[in-house]
Parts: C-alpha cells; structure tokens; sequence
C-alpha cells in the first residue's frame, strides 16, 4: 500500500490522550474518541453508502506502526446494514498532537483518495 505516497506517515509525539475529542471527515462521517476506547459515530457510509448515513458506537485503539500510526475502529453497525455486527476500519494518523488528520482509503489505496478527519475545534 502507498501510505507514505499519500503524505501518510509516522506521528512521533502522539499518544494515545492525544486522539480524543471529535473529528469531522471531509467525504463522509463524524467520529467522537472518549477515554477508555470507547467511540460513537454519526453519518457513516457502510458498502459506499449502499445502507445510507448510519450512527452507533463502537470500539477504538491507537497502535504504532513501523512504517505508519494508526488508529484500529470496531463500528458496532445497527441490524439494518447486513443484519448488524461489527465492522473493522483503520485509520492512518498524521500530523502532531496538537494538529492530528485521520485518513481512510475511499479507494484503492494507490489511487491516494482519502477521506480525512480533521479534529473539530473546541471538542
């Protein structure tokens, strides 16, 4: 995959703490990151936005990586995508503790179209 080609790469002084708080993608979704890994989401697209703008709640964790950070999401979807379940999505971290962008692949990730989560000012 073309992470560091996408101007995806390693975040030095992030932790964790860093990540909380509430970030707005730029295509699609709204994540809030509360303590103790716990994660709601609003106006997600599941299958290219097949089941339409959904919200729920879910799961995440922030690993480091030897090529790139990122931040492990667990979406609890609600029984009208698929019959429910739990859905697996990663994203790519950049920026610094004070300035983080969250990035997830629209496509092929060669291709570099990123939905990017900027943090919402004030959250």
């Amino acid at each position: 995959m073309n992470y560091s080609g996408c101007g995806i790469g390693r975040v030095d002084d992030v932790v964790s703490e860093d990540l909380l708080g509430t970030y707005t993608g730029s295509e699609y979704g709204r994540l809030t990151f509360a303590p103790g890994g716990k994660l709601t989401y609003q106006d997600w697209e599941f299958s290219g936005g097949e089941y339409g703008k959904v919200s729920g709640a879910g799961k995440w964790s922030f690993g480091r990586g030897k090529e790139q950070d990122s931040v492990a999401l667990g979406l609890d979807y609600p029984r009208t995508v698929e019959g429910g379940g739990t859905y697996g999505v990663t994203l790519f971290v950049a920026g610094s503790a004070g300035d983080l962008r969250l990035y997830d692949y629209l496509t092929d990730p060669d291709v570099c179209e990123l939905n990017e989560f900027t943090h919402d000012s004030g959250a």
